[in-house]
C-alpha cells in the first residue's frame, strides 16, 4: 500500500508538470501541421523551379545589327488544349527596322505582345530578331530590345522621374527628359507642381489617361530598344490626349519598329502595314489603301464604325 504522503507528492508533481505537458502537446500538434505545409511548399518550389525561365547569365548581351527584322512565323500559343492566338502562315508578322522603318500596326488586341517579350513561350512556330531566335536567346537581353507599352499603364505611387527610371535606373536627367520629349510628355510633366519630382499617386491617378500612356511610351523609349510594342486600347479621354499620343508614335517612324494594337481604325490609318485579325488569326494584310480598295474585311470595319 502506497503511503498517503507519497500520493500527495506525486499528485503535486503531476499538477506542476501538467501545464508543461500540455504546452509540449500543443507544440507537437503545430509541428504536425507544419510538416504537411513544408511538404506542400517543397512541392511548390520544385514545380516553380521546373518552370523557371532560362537564365543565360546577367552579363550576356544580344547583338542586333541595324537594320534587322522581327519575324513571327506560324506562332501558336496554347493554355492546356485551348489555342488563344495564331499567326497564319501566309500573313506572318514581319517588320524591318531601318531608316525607312516598316511599321506594323495590328488591328485588334491579342496575346502576341506577351509572346514577343518571352513572357509566354509559343507552343508552335518561331520568333526571330535579326539572327537570334527567342527559343535560345538570353531573355533579359531580348527584352531590352523590345519596349512594351501595355494597355493598362502600370505606374506607382512615386514621382514621375522614379516611374520613368524603372526602365533604366542608371539613366541621367538628360536621358530621362529626352525620352519624355520624344513621347510628347515633357511639357505636361514640366507643368506639374514639382515637375519630374511630382508624386503622381497609385497607378498615376493624378494624371489623365493620355498622360499615363505618354509616360509609358517615354519609359519604353528610355530602354533604347529597337522595337516598341504598344498594346493600348484607344481610350485616351479627349481629342488632344489621343492626338498627342498618335503624334508621338508617328514621329518615332524611321527610328524604331512599332507594333501597335488598336481598336480605332483612325489609329492605324497611316501605318505602313496593317494586319487584320479575326478570332486570333491573321485574315488580311496590306496598306490602308490596298485593304480599302479590296472592299473586304477592313472596308466592312470602316462602315461599321461610321454607322
Amino acid at each position: 500500500m502506497i503511503p498517503p504522503g507519497n500520493v500527495i507528492v506525486v499528485f503535486g508533481l503531476f499538477m506542476r508538470l501538467f501545464p508543461r505537458i500540455t504546452t509540449v502537446q500543443s507544440y507537437l500538434h503545430l509541428l504536425n501541421g507544419f510538416l504537411h505545409a513544408m511538404d506542400a511548399i517543397d512541392k511548390l518550389q520544385s514545380a516553380v523551379e521546373a518552370h523557371a525561365e532560362r537564365r543565360n547569365g546577367d552579363c550576356e548581351k544580344l547583338s542586333v545589327p541595324v537594320p534587322s527584322q522581327l519575324v513571327m512565323r506560324d506562332v501558336t500559343v496554347k493554355f492546356g488544349q485551348r489555342s488563344v492566338t495564331r499567326a497564319h502562315r501566309s500573313v506572318d508578322a514581319d517588320t524591318r527596322h531601318d531608316r525607312h522603318c516598316r511599321q506594323l500596326w495590328r488591328w485588334k488586341v491579342d496575346a502576341r505582345a506577351h509572346v514577343l517579350l518571352g513572357l509566354v513561350l509559343p507552343s508552335t512556330g518561331s520568333i526571330t530578331l535579326g539572327t537570334h531566335s527567342l527559343t535560345n536567346a538570353p531573355l533579359h537581353a531580348w527584352r531590352r530590345q523590345i519596349g512594351y507599352v501595355p494597355q493598362e499603364t502600370i505606374l506607382f505611387h512615386a514621382s514621375v522621374r522614379e516611374n520613368l527610371m524603372l526602365a533604366m535606373p542608371e539613366a541621367t536627367t538628360a536621358e530621362v527628359e529626352l525620352a519624355a520629349k520624344r513621347a510628347h510628355a515633357h511639357d505636361f510633366i514640366s507643368a506639374l507642381p514639382r515637375g519630374y519630382d511630382t508624386i503622381i499617386g497609385d497607378q498615376g491617378v493624378l494624371l489623365s489617361g493620355g498622360q499615363r500612356q505618354r509616360i509609358a511610351i517615354a519609359r519604353a523609349l528610355l530602354m533604347r530598344s529597337n522595337y516598341a510594342v504598344d498594346g493600348r486600347s484607344d481610350e485616351c479621354p479627349g481629342f488632344r490626349s489621343e492626338a498627342a499620343v498618335l503624334s508621338a508614335l508617328k514621329e518615332l517612324r524611321g527610328q524604331i519598329g512599332i507594333l501597335l494594337v488598336a481598336h480605332r481604325l483612325a489609329t492605324v490609318r497611316h501605318a505602313d502595314v496593317i494586319v487584320v485579325l479575326e478570332e486570333g488569326r491573321s485574315v488580311r494584310s496590306g496598306t490602308w489603301e490596298e485593304l480599302v480598295a479590296r472592299r473586304e474585311r477592313l472596308h466592312a470595319f470602316i462602315q461599321a464604325q461610321v454607322t
